[in-house]
């Protein structure tokens, strides 16, 4: 006996630039059930914004039929294979909306964690190469590595990207 298919099933769709919630406005409408999953940040100035986890996507829940969805205002194309829309792993989408919490709002754990210590990246300038211990995080994608140079404790500020944990 072959395997049965779920009738309902998510799928992801391309949208125009910056129409993402134009887009989940119109499915909704339309009675799809949409998931545009935003997380927590803070800007440079301390202020607090909800950027989109995928800019330019948006997940669709798909029950029955679909079609209207290629015609709807914001979407620039679906994700589709010969046998129709490409449905998103349903463990993956799952993980995402076990990550979300009350607030609506995506928490990932972070990479590095106060206390680790970090060797710094070949993009890191002057500092390639040292390594330090992770003082303080920002949730602006910024550390303050605390390494000892010429005797001295010296903290210094860097892109998360350019650290590893040592």
């Amino acid at each position: 006996m072959g395997r049965v298919r779920s009738t309902s099933y998510w799928t992801a769709a391309a949208t125009h630039r910056g129409q993402e919630e134009r887009a989940a406005s119109h499915l909704e409408r339309q009675q799809f059930e949409i998931y545009l999953p935003r997380m927590a940040a803070l800007t440079n100035s301390g202020r607090e914004r909800r950027p989109l986890m995928f800019p330019g996507w948006i997940f669709i829940k798909i029950i029955g039929t679909w079609s209207s969805i290629c015609h709807t205002r914001g979407i620039m194309r679906l994700m589709k294979s010969d046998e129709g829309p490409v449905r998103v792993p349903k463990y993956e989408l799952d993980r995402l909306l076990e990550l979300t919490r009350s607030d609506g709002l995506v928490h990932l754990a972070p990479r590095l964690w106060v206390g680790d210590v970090v060797k710094i990246g070949t993009s890191g300038g002057a500092y390639a190469g040292l390594t330090g211990i992770v003082s303080e995080m920002s949730s602006t994608q910024r550390v303050q590595v605390l390494m000892q140079m010429l005797g001295r404790s010296v903290k210094r500020s860097f892109d998360e990207r350019v650290l590893e944990v040592a």
